[in-house]
């Protein structure tokens, strides 16, 4: 989902609304390594959905 190209989320704003609401709640879970998940790459991938 944070791969998907900004033209897309530009067409679909209703998704993006969705998505954003999912990365607030990624967000709040703070260091992702303490959930076994890739803590740089999904922030790195959060950054550019919000840039």
């Amino acid at each position: 989902m944070l791969k998907i190209a900004q033209s897309y989320w530009q067409r679909h704003p209703d998704q993006r609304n969705r998505a954003s609401a999912v990365i607030t709640a990624v967000e709040v879970l703070g260091n992702l390594n303490d959930h076994n998940a890739p803590h740089d790459t999904i922030w790195q991938q959060i950054n550019l959905f919000h840039a």
